[in-house]
């Protein structure tokens, strides 16, 4: 299984609204998502944060319910995520002028705009696409460092909302920039959306390892997954099993464009 790739998806449907979908998370038993819709032909300014009941076996959501404390009016809200335990509510914002990670912690079944602070591990660093791993404690997310230009893939591991300090990636970079990783629980698998070949376009990268502590090997384009340029292609979630993965397409980085979720499945 490790290593194997994946056919291309088959589409997920989002109620009977029309969205773009920004981000998309599950828990592990796949019932329960976590979503960034954004309103179809409008600018990213848009994306809200939703939760919704998912029926893997239909391939759509349903009971869909906006988060409202953690939204901000006019501002990009998305890749929302959950620790396990259910304690932490990790997402990217730009609601103070440039995308950083947010976290917000769970009181009495709730998170509370009251709680919102800055992600530590990104201090100092542009950051998004959080993706935290079944410890509650890792969290691999994408950031701009000192660089103006390309994003990298950081790894962080720590109890929240802190999260420890980010360091990048190293094995996994290139001059064209890295964004939205998605990793099993193990970390010798990872997803990650990558212009290595084609600049100005994402396109679904993997690489694989046999130790934790070792570089990533080989970084493999996934081509059923990714479209021609200038199309832009993200990784989502991978299922604990490592069968399911969700992604999404859409056709360019216009603001206005719209982004469809996949989900595909190998055995």
């Amino acid at each position: 299984m490790l290593g194997s790739s994946f056919p291309a998806g088959t589409p997920v449907q989002i109620g009977d609204l029309g969205y773009s979908v920004e981000g998309a998370r599950f828990s592990a038993d796949q019932q329960a998502a976590y979503l960034s819709l954004c309103t179809l032909g409008q600018p990213k300014s848009t994306c809200e944060l939703w939760r919704a009941r998912y029926i893997a076996s239909e391939k759509r959501f349903a009971e869909l319910f906006q988060l409202d404390p953690l939204d901000q009016a006019g501002a990009y809200d998305a890749y929302p995520t959950i620790t396990a335990d259910g304690r932490f509510f990790l997402w990217g914002s730009d609601r103070n002028s440039h995308v950083d990670v947010y976290v917000a912690t769970e009181e009495n079944g709730q998170f509370p705009a009251s709680s919102i602070v800055k992600l530590a591990a990104a201090a100092g660093i542009g950051s998004n696409e959080p993706y935290v791993l079944s410890d509650s404690e890792t969290v691999y997310f994408g950031g701009m460092g000192s660089s103006a230009i390309d994003w990298e893939i950081y790894r962080s591991r720590g109890p929240g909302p802190g999260f420890g300090t980010g360091q990048i990636v190293t094995s996994l970079s290139s001059a064209y920039g890295e964004a939205a990783p998605v990793v099993s629980d193990d970390e010798l698998e990872i997803f990650f959306a990558s212009q290595r070949d084609s600049p100005g376009s994402h396109d679904i990268f993997t690489a694989i390892r046999t130790n934790k502590n070792d570089p990533f090997g080989a970084v493999t384009r996934l081509d059923a997954l990714s479209t021609p340029s200038p199309g832009i292609d993200w990784p989502l979630w991978l299922s604990p099993d490592l069968c399911t993965l969700y992604y999404i397409n859409k056709d360019s980085d216009e603001d206005t464009a719209t982004a469809r979720l996949f989900v595909t499945s190998r055995r």
